[in-house]
């Protein structure tokens, strides 16, 4: 039923939204798809990939995976998410004390930022009547990491940015995530063909 209301409603949408899901979330060791964004990242990771522990490359090493430590994820989020150490143009809409944490990268397309999962879950709540934040406009507890709505929330994202309108895989990429390298974009549509071959499209 939701996969007709969030238009992945024919066999080649099925296939570039799989494939798009695949490669966002990754499967783990056990099977099950990560839904959650993993950020288990080294102090050297830190530096390389971010620009706010770059200049701060003491906060990367106490948060940041070390031989003498794990990593703190929870703080890496809070710090690298928070829209005081980011720009203005890369701002997500975290603005209250552990809104990096609890809206980091989730459901079937990684959606990060307060503002980003806020769009798709009222989304869900347009498309399906099935509500999910509360007066205070903040995400109820538990539903970013239950797996059934972690799949919604991928669905409604691929709908309300109108995804399932582009033509093909390449295009839904950049959409995604735009700064792929060229090699990551080739995964992708490697990918594509693989889950092609599965659904015998």
């Amino acid at each position: 039923m939701y996969a007709i209301t969030f238009k992945i409603d024919t066999p080649i949408r099925r296939v570039r939204f799989l494939a798009q899901a695949v490669a966002e979330t990754g499967v783990m060791s056990n099977g099950e798809v990560r839904v959650r964004e993993n950020l288990n990242y080294s102090a050297d990771a830190l530096k390389r990939l971010s620009r706010y522990f770059r200049n701060h490359p003491q906060q990367a090493k106490r948060y940041g995976r070390t031989k003498e430590h794990l990593s703190n994820q929870r703080m890496i989020a809070n710090i690298w998410y928070a829209d005081i150490n980011r720009p203005i143009h890369l701002r997500l809409g975290n603005t209250k004390e552990g809104d990096g944490w609890l809206y980091r990268g989730a459901g079937l397309f990684q959606s990060t930022g307060r503002e980003n999962i806020t769009k798709d879950l009222r989304h869900i709540e347009k498309m399906t009547g099935i509500r999910l934040i509360d007066d205070n406009g903040d995400v109820y507890e538990g539903v970013l990491s239950n797996y059934t709505l972690s799949i919604m929330l991928g669905m409604a994202h691929w709908h309300r940015t109108g995804m399932y309108k582009l033509e093909s895989t390449n295009t839904i990429t950049n959409k995604i995530n735009p700064g792929l390298p060229d090699s990551k974009k080739r995964e992708r549509l490697a990918t594509a063909v693989r889950v092609k071959e599965l659904l015998v499209v």
